[in-house]
């Protein structure tokens, strides 16, 4: 089963509930999970049965990556422009096989299972089969929840009607809007949804009339380079450009917000420099921070629905198709053969753009904001075809979980501290390929003023500058965090502190619901105290300011130590945190707790008795060489000077 909005809750349970037999549920959604657990449902959250991290994903990454890599064989001589064009989606495919391997680690218990996924892959038709094959006797179902009303599904996503894409594509749609400006009602986010929408409706309209009056040939291919061409003229004239960045920024905190001091770097020292990308919401994104991009969004869609027409686009799909009647043994291998088509469409438009654009540059580098997406990858295959050195930056504390050996496909790899470079060579990543530099978001931290910090959230959120500031951040909802950090408002309240709850990010692209629950369970216990819940107050603005931070294994407790801010780490539920790189108790460089009294025992020896201050000062030296190497505010200038050496020939 699967399902984009938790409304369907309880038409999932009604079902569940007319399924005789016994049976567990497994699910990827945490608040379904709690929901079905609360109607005295047997469930389990899929990364509970088979972690992330660990031997047993180990195991199962390595079924996934030999699987991959006997998609890849069959597809080989599948190549457009000197390049496979498999390379395009091989590691987009190797995150739906290592579910797909999950699942048949489930299966092979050979228990009465129901999967209920909250977004839709097209795997789910292999695993549909992979049951078959395990001897299930049952006939296993795909189910879409959708308006209270079940879907079945009886074939692969590309082969859906038109009404059904739409669908899926309206949930997307109506996330962006609800996330870009509900949730942050300001006219700069009112302007990018407005823009968002004023480019769909613009590229419906010109596909419309590109059907009525264009024949696809070579001329109308030529049509769209000279129409890219134009637009990257407009800030780089004759495509004078040294380096060029290729970016689909899933998450702007993640991947884009590291590279601004390098683009102010570039800006200021003149450096000629163009940024591309595909995506209509990183597009709107850079125009909101307005910085100078080309969007290929428009190209990209109108040839992939053009490119099937012409006979090298007949021919791929041919090849593709005579691959999969060869290899039907191959486990999926046959299931995914309209996502396969599909992805190899867009793999060969964006290799003819990129190779259009790459060739006409004289780039001393080339970089992949976040390489393992399709635009990177292919990006980084052409450049490396011109032998154009290729770049990329890992700015967060890494996970050692085994889906990221297959992620980077680059020359080089800058890393901002020990952490990250171990994790990597850990990973099978050669350490002549990682360039240690520091982290160059954090380089204005060395210039940062609390007091005026302060002063602007005083001004701006109307927190007493006078008080001192309590900031919760963590990497996730947990269960029970709304009580403890109710109680917590409680207690700031009593001991005059300001106390600001900063959500993760990652949260505002929420389908479950879950975070909006929880906010509303808090506020609904804590009715007319003073605190702040905030999405998108400024992270580090809010961190200069604060006196304390709490938090467990997020990344903000690297960046508050780093701004010496005291650390409190809280486990109350007493996970296992070892794997998690962000932690920071280990080495003595925050404060640990795992009961909500000794938390607010150790806040009032921190902020009210100056205890603990000096024993967390020797310990971020630590921090300091694995997240930040240097620590002097030189990162970004480190990073353009190798991004600007003049290449070898």
């Amino acid at each position: 089963m699967f399902f984009y909005d938790k409304k369907e809750f309880e038409n999932i349970n009604k079902n569940l509930n007319g399924i005789k037999d016994n049976y567990r549920i497994v699910t990827n959604s945490l608040e379904l999970n709690e929901f079905l657990k609360a109607k005295g449902k047997e469930s389990f959250v899929l990364s509970d049965i088979i972690p992330e991290m660990g031997p047993l994903a180990t195991e199962t990454y390595k079924e996934a990556q030999e699987l991959r890599n006997k998609y890849r064989e069959h597809l080989k001589d599948v190549v457009f422009h000197d390049i496979e064009i498999f390379n395009g989606f091989d590691y987009i495919i190797l995150h739906q096989l290592y579910l797909l391997i999950k699942a048949k680690k489930i299966l092979e218990e050979k228990r009465n299972t129901v999967f209920i996924f909250s977004t839709y892959l097209p795997v789910y038709f292999a695993i549909k089969k992979l049951a078959n094959d395990l001897g299930y006797n049952n006939e296993p179902k795909i189910v879409f929840f959708n308006n209270n009303e079940m879907k079945y599904l009886e074939t692969e996503y590309e082969n859906l009607s038109s009404n059904y894409r739409n669908k899926f594509s309206r949930f997307r749609v109506t996330h962006f809007v609800k996330n870009s400006f509900i949730k942050n009602p300001n006219m700069k986010n009112f302007k990018s949804v407005l823009q968002f929408f004023s480019k769909s409706f613009s590229f419906l309209i010109r596909m419309y009339l590109n059907k009525l009056f264009t024949k696809t040939d070579v001329y109308s291919m030529e049509s769209i380079f000279k129409k890219i061409d134009k637009k990257i003229q407009k800030t780089a004239s004759k495509y004078g450009i040294e380096c060029a960045f290729f970016c689909t920024a899933v998450r702007e905190d993640l991947f884009l917000k590291p590279w601004y001091p390098i683009f102010e770097k570039f800006k200021k020292a003149d450096v000629k420099y163009q940024i591309f990308t595909g995506d209509l919401a990183t597009s709107l994104t850079l125009s909101k921070e307005k910085i100078c991009h080309v969007d290929l969004f428009e190209e990209i869609n109108t040839l992939i629905g053009e490119i099937q027409k012409i006979p090298q686009g007949q021919e791929i799909i041919e090849q593709i198709k005579n691959a999969i009647k060869l290899n039907t043994s191959t486990l999926g291998f046959k299931e995914l053969e309209g996502y396969a088509l599909s992805q190899s469409l867009r793999s060969v438009v964006i290799i003819a753009l990129c190779d259009h654009i790459i060739s006409k540059m004289k780039l001393k580098s080339m970089v992949a904001i976040a390489d393992g997406e399709m635009l990177e990858c292919l990006a980084v295959k052409v450049s490396q075809k011109y032998k154009i050195p290729t770049f990329t930056m890992e700015a967060a504390a890494m996970g050692s979980q085994p889906i990221f050996s297959d992620w980077l496909h680059v020359n080089k790899i800058f890393v901002p501290g020990t952490q990250v470079l171990e994790t990597l060579t850990g990973l099978g990543y050669d350490k002549n390929r990682i360039i240690l530099c520091g982290n160059p978001k954090f380089d204005h931290f060395m210039n940062m003023d609390s007091k005026k910090s302060k002063a602007f959230l005083e001004n701006s959120h109307k927190i007493d500058s006078k008080k001192k500031l309590v900031v919760v951040g963590m990497s996730r909802w947990h269960t029970n965090d709304e009580l403890w950090m109710s109680d917590l408002i409680k207690f700031c309240n009593k001991n005059n502190f300001e106390i600001v709850i900063k959500i993760h990010p990652s949260y505002k692209i929420d389908i479950d619901g879950i975070s909006e629950n929880k906010i509303k369970s808090i506020k609904k216990k804590c009715q007319n105290l003073l605190y702040n819940i905030s999405y998108d107050m400024n992270l580090y603005t809010l961190l200069s300011a604060a006196d304390i931070i709490i938090t467990e294994y997020s990344n903000i407790g690297v960046e508050a130590s780093i701004l010496e801010k005291p650390i409190v780490i809280v486990n109350f539920l007493k996970e296992d945190t070892k794997l998690y790189p962000e932690r920071l108790d280990e080495y003595g460089a925050a404060m640990y707790v795992e009961e909500y009294s000794e938390l607010e025992r150790v806040i009032l020896e921190i902020l009210n008795k100056n205890m603990h201050l000096d024993k967390l000062k020797v310990a971020r030296k630590i921090v300091y060489e694995k997240h930040n190497i240097h620590n002097d505010g030189k990162a970004a200038e480190r990073i353009s000077n190798v991004l600007t050496q003049p290449r070898e020939n």
